[in-house]
């Protein structure tokens, strides 16, 4: 049986206007079914994982607002695309990345969020009915 070698992730940092310009055309076309945009967040980092081209770009949220006070092009692209809903955004816990957002860049999330997170939990709790469901029968 032949080994295939695993795909390579790539990290871009996104601290100017030509990345936000090579962001974007990442994100043009993108399909929606699946989703295949991946929004997360650390303290001082947006991260934004597109599915289709195995790309982690990472823009610090600092510079992300300073540029769309200035009025950058491609920092307000970034935040039109993202405010008009036009890929399906998914998170793994929305509640965090969207409040970032707002507070620091106003910018409001327009489509319904999908949250990984609430997918999890809600298989969890489906797994912990069936485990003590399986429990309480093994003693019947």
């Amino acid at each position: 049986m032949a080994v295939v070698p695993p795909r390579k992730i790539t990290l871009q940092g996104i601290a100017s206007p030509d990345a936000f310009h090579t962001l974007l055309q990442t994100l043009d076309g993108l399909p929606n079914n699946p989703a295949s945009l991946y929004l997360s967040n650390t303290s001082h980092d947006l991260i934004i994982y597109v599915a289709p081209t195995r790309i982690v770009n990472s823009i610090n949220i600092s510079y992300l607002s300073k540029a769309l006070s200035l009025q950058e092009k491609g920092a307000s692209a970034l935040k039109s695309f993202l405010v008009t809903g036009a890929a399906t955004l998914v998170f793994f816990d929305a509640r965090k990345t969207a409040k970032i957002l707002f507070e620091k860049c106003d910018i409001k999330l327009s489509n319904p969020v999908r949250s990984i997170y609430r997918n999890i939990k809600r298989h969890a709790k489906i797994s912990s009915l069936a485990r003590n469901e399986l429990a309480s029968m093994k003693y019947r």
